[in-house]
């Protein structure tokens, strides 16, 4: 079999040109990493670790999909994780899910934030950030984006862009060039706060929609496509920031004992068990819990005590947290077993969020 041979004249013969090759493009690849150049968390909502949905919420705090802070402001919303119709074909069919902030009553300054962490490592640069959304507009007839700089919990306001929703999807793209660090007081608060709000000059209270998904900050002036991760890799980021444990639904649709940790009782009626975090948090978490009758368990010698509150929960650290119990308890001291969440609605937060 006879092989052709390539030469420099048959590549100057081609009829493929340099000209015919888009060199923004070709720029972009050789200038930007094609992995982890995606500085937000979560942009593709496919994480929702403290639920999936939240009606009639007036609450300035993270809520439904992981990293993204709500922000009321006087506002009364619901938000939740939506999925998209598989071969959907409005936006990159790997898109599977969407966030939805819907008010029901809006407010200026109202809206959804991601806080990006180590704003350091971004100080100066030209970023650009790209995300797909459709919905409703305020009452002013438009939303606005922020960027907000936050110096060691000093925040400096970066700048505003107006966008318009529709019915569609579109993607829409925003290059900025942030504040040179010099002189700043960079500390553990500091980040780059990305908002998308009901304007400020906006005071109308009519209800409004926000569906977005898709949303990326790169560093560089070109909107690259959107860098998909695995499920595995988004959550073990989220986890960075808050550690939510609930109780396991199996396949065939029953629920079971959510497994936490071993433990021991210590005296006749108090429990401890120390669990090891399957990531290091951002900080040492604040830790909370639900408060439902006999949420929890601890099972030993062949029987389990149920109980309702935890008398206690610490960490000195951010790779582990003891957990204690005093009420409801009966057993032995040095009974050893396993201590996990037994009522189907319980839960233990760790939060380490910015």
């Amino acid at each position: 079999m006879s092989r052709s041979k390539i030469t420099s004249a048959s590549i100057e013969d081609s009829t493929i040109a340099a000209a015919d090759i888009a060199s923004g493009a070709v720029e972009s690849a050789i200038a930007t990493p094609l992995s982890h150049r995606n500085l937000i968390i979560n942009g593709a909502m496919q994480v929702a670790q403290r639920g999936t949905s939240v009606t009639g919420s007036t609450a300035n705090t993270y809520q439904t999909c992981d990293r993204w802070y709500h922000i009321a402001s006087g506002a009364t919303y619901n938000s939740s994780q939506e999925s998209l119709t598989i071969g959907q074909t409005d936006i990159p069919r790997q898109f599977q899910y969407f966030l939805r902030f819907d008010e029901t009553t809006g407010n200026n300054n109202s809206g959804i934030e991601q806080r990006v962490e180590n704003i350091l490592s971004i100080a100066g640069e030209t970023v650009t950030l790209s995300f797909y959304a459709k919905g409703t507009n305020p009452g002013g007839g438009s939303m606005q984006i922020e960027f907000d700089e936050y110096w060691d919990g000093s925040a400096q306001t970066q700048n505003t862009e107006s966008f318009t929703l529709t019915s569609s999807w579109q993607r829409f793209t925003f290059t900025r060039t942030l504040t040179d660090p010099t002189g700043k007081t960079i500390g553990s608060n500091s980040f780059l706060g990305i908002k998308f709000r009901q304007p400020t000059v906006d005071t109308n209270t009519n209800a409004w929609t926000l569906d977005i998904t898709g949303v990326q900050l790169e560093v560089g002036s070109v909107a690259t496509p959107f860098e998909h991760r695995s499920y595995g890799e988004e959550l073990a980021r989220c986890q960075r920031y808050f550690y939510g444990i609930n109780q396991y639904t199996n396949s065939r649709g029953g629920t079971g004992w959510a497994f936490i940790a071993t433990a021991v009782a210590y005296d006749t009626s108090h429990m401890t068990a120390s669990l090891n975090l399957p990531v290091t948090l951002r900080t040492t978490p604040t830790i909370s819990y639900s408060n439902l009758s006999g949420q929890f368990g601890f099972g030993r010698s062949g029987a389990v005590d149920y109980f309702d509150t935890l008398s206690g929960g610490n960490s000195d650290n951010n790779q582990n947290v003891n957990i204690y119990a005093s009420n409801g308890l009966s057993h032995s001291i040095g009974d050893a077993g396993y201590f996990g969440i037994y009522f189907g609605s319980a839960y233990i937060h760790l939060d380490a969020e910015l």
